[in-house]
C-alpha cells in the first residue's frame, strides 16, 4: 500500500492510499464522480514518501500496514482515517 497526493484541476488535494498509481487514479474519478458533475479534470498523481518531513510517521505507518484502499483524511489527535471513494463526507 502506498499513500499518493491527486490534484485536479480547481478541485481539493486528496491524499489517496492505493496499490499502485492506476488505483489512485480509479479512487479519485470514483471520489470525483460521487461529489461532481461534469467532465473529469486534468490531474497530476504524486507517490509521496513516507518520510518526508511534516508527516506523522508512526500514524502513516500504522495506515497503510491496514492495506485499506480509499481517501486518507489525517487528524493529528486521531491519526488517518481511510474512507470509501465514494463517501460524500464533507472536508473537515
Amino acid at each position: 500500500m502506498h499513500i499518493f497526493e491527486v490534484t485536479g484541476a480547481g478541485a481539493t488535494t486528496l491524499n489517496v492510499f492505493a496499490s499502485s498509481y492506476e488505483d489512485a487514479v480509479r479512487i479519485y474519478m470514483v471520489q470525483w464522480l460521487a461529489r461532481r458533475s461534469g467532465d473529469l479534470p486534468d490531474i497530476e498523481v504524486k507517490q509521496r514518501n513516507a518520510s518526508w518531513p511534516g508527516m506523522d510517521r508512526d500514524a502513516l505507518a500504522e495506515a497503510l500496514s491496514l492495506g485499506i484502499s480509499g481517501i486518507g483524511r489525517y487528524d493529528p489527535d486521531r491519526g488517518w482515517r481511510i474512507l470509501p471513494p465514494d463517501s460524500v463526507e464533507e472536508d473537515a
